[in-house]
């Protein structure tokens, strides 16, 4: 789901059962999937400001009324295109890796997943988005933090905290040494997507890349 640089906080983050949208805002119903999808239409287009309730609304040709039975707010609306995006990251972390492998496999699969999620045009223009709306709506940067990468890291957590205490490494801060990773993964990437720097890096080039950041992390933080 594609992750940013690492939160800086030293305690562990946010679990996504307090995710900021409540299980009942949560449950799919057809009319829910179109607005989220009218609502990830406006803002990737548009921008959080530029995006009416009212547009959101025509496209997915639904009363404002059905809109606001959903969602409480255009913010509420705009945490449930993030978690949209994100939803199927988390899920991948979860039926993908295998938390019984040796570390270095485990973060060779990892750093596969977070170069391949980083590329999704989705998850481009999230980031996009939050990036252009960081001075007039600062609080979306936090929103994104909470349910895009605290959310997602508490995940991996177990993985390297168990590395730490079985000695596989040094012992460290996990959440410091996940965002590391996650940086050194995605970060240069993401910054080639972000600029439209040309076609993304084919499945050679991202095994390339991967496999080197295995080796610097693992060298980095070795007992």
């Amino acid at each position: 789901m594609a992750l940013q640089i690492a939160s800086q906080r030293k305690t562990k983050p946010t679990s996504s059962d307090s995710s900021p949208l409540s299980e009942k805002r949560r449950r799919r119903s057809p009319k829910r999937d179109a607005i989220i999808a009218a609502a990830k239409d406006m803002f990737f287009q548009e921008g959080y400001a530029g995006a009416s309730v009212d547009r959101i609304t025509a496209q997915a040709r639904v009363s404002k009324a059905t809109v606001y039975s959903h969602f409480r707010s255009k913010e509420d609306l705009l945490m449930a295109v993030v978690e949209e995006v994100v939803r199927p990251i988390r899920h991948d972390y979860l039926s993908v890796l295998d938390p019984s492998t040796r570390l270095s496999d485990w973060l060779l699969k990892l750093a596969e997943l977070l170069a391949q999620q980083v590329l999704l045009p989705d998850v481009t223009a999230l980031e996009r988005l939050v990036i252009a709306e960081a001075l007039r709506f600062p609080e979306l940067g936090r929103i994104f933090q909470t349910i895009a990468v605290d959310c997602s890291f508490e995940l991996l957590l177990p993985r390297l905290e168990r590395a730490i205490a079985e000695g596989e490494m040094r012992p460290c801060d996990p959440i410091s040494a996940i965002g590391h990773f996650a940086e050194m993964c995605a970060g240069s990437l993401r910054r080639k997507m972000l600029f439209n720097e040309g076609a993304a890096p084919d499945d050679t080039e991202i095994r390339r890349h991967t496999r080197d950041v295995v080796d610097i992390f693992l060298h980095g933080y070795a007992t």
